[in-house]
């Protein structure tokens, strides 16, 4: 049984109009966004015309073809998967990879995938395997070396290793997710125009008329490159975005690879596990300005957590910023490789 011990309506205000899209098209709902609202087949009670809609500001969904009835995305996916509620909210946070406490054991996070066939989700962490798409997908999109992220010290050898592109309809820059065999799995996007910004830095890139999204707790960026490295030191150093990665590498340190979130997942332990780490390092995001504060609290709450988790297959360390050297929502590479030492060596280890 799994049991909730965090605030429900934190962990929904995370979830950004695009991530509610992936969701959809995971549901077979071919959502179409149209402004602040998303557009969809009505999946809420098995129907085929575009009439369920989303509304951002109220993060409900309302059904016209059923009396106007409204409900959050955690009700839309316990009806459609036929769930309780408890069940939807521990998928939703794991298909996206929220930041949320759970007091059940690794092992049990994965129960409620079981029951999921029949929508493509296999029935154990060991067969988990994503689509892949054709690596010719992205041949109309130029490699580039972005300056603003060289002078974020992420070299130009490293972008053109882990495939970075540019998309010149909306200005964005496009990084493809692998799997551990190099095939793609999803397109994500950095946006750099304002506008974009504001929907999201981060999110899935829409590419062919498509949005190439994938579950992100499903997989590990950076995981085909990283995992020579890993095999070979026996450690695994996880981030929370792609950019910490590409860093991360550019200082000559190729164990590291992203969870894209505020979680790990068990499916992505199995896959350090299987790649040959036998320890784990959080680097996490600077998440408070003062060690004394409630926010620093939270987050040792939270990596504590994490560490009750995972520590049954790997030995658990994090890094821990007691000295004040990033700033406030700063990764721990984003100040250099001399930073990143600092904090390496005075990691904690649980």
């Amino acid at each position: 049984m799994i049991t909730l011990s965090f605030d429900i309506q934190k962990v929904k205000e995370q979830i950004t109009p695009y991530e509610v899209c992936e969701i959809l098209e995971y549901l077979g709902a071919e959502p179409e966004m149209r402004g602040d609202s998303i557009v969809s087949k009505t999946v809420s009670h098995g129907g085929d015309s575009k009439k369920l809609f989303y509304y951002s500001n109220t993060q409900l969904f309302i059904d016209y073809t059923n009396g106007g009835d409204r409900f959050d995305v955690f009700e839309l996916v316990s009806r459609v998967l036929g769930m309780k509620l408890v069940d939807a909210i521990w998928f939703v946070v794991s298909f996206l990879n929220l930041q949320g406490d759970f007091s059940d054991s690794i092992i049990s996070d994965w129960g409620t995938f079981d029951r999921y066939d029949s929508i493509g989700t296999q029935n154990s962490v060991d067969n988990m395997v994503l689509p892949t798409l054709l690596p010719e997908i992205l041949d109309n999109y130029p490699k580039v070396v972005v300056k603003s992220w060289q002078e974020s010290f992420i070299t130009a050898e490293v972008q053109d290793k882990f495939d970075i592109r540019f998309n010149p309809l909306d200005s964005s820059i496009l990084i493809p997710h692998k799997n551990i065999y190099g095939d793609i799995v999803g397109v994500r996007k950095r946006a750099l125009v304002d506008d974009d910004i504001a929907l999201g830095k981060y999110r899935p890139a829409v590419i062919g008329g498509e949005l190439r999204n994938h579950p992100l707790a499903f997989n590990l960026y950076g995981i085909d490159v990283a995992k020579d490295a890993i095999q070979e030191s026996g450690l695994a150093i996880v981030a929370e975005s792609e950019k910490s990665v590409l860093q991360s590498h550019s200082y000559g340190i190729p164990q590291t690879v992203a969870c894209c979130g505020s979680s790990i997942s068990i499916y992505q332990v199995n896959m350090l596990v299987k790649a040959g780490a036998k320890e784990l390092v959080i680097a996490f995001d600077h998440d408070f300005t003062d060690l004394e504060s409630e926010e620093a609290q939270q987050v040792a709450t939270r990596l504590n957590k994490l560490n009750d988790k995972i520590s049954p297959y790997l030995k658990v360390s994090f890094l821990w910023d007691k000295e004040n050297l990033l700033g406030y929502k700063d990764s721990p590479f984003d100040r250099g490789k001399d930073v990143l030492m600092k904090l390496w060596k005075n990691r904690v280890v649980l």
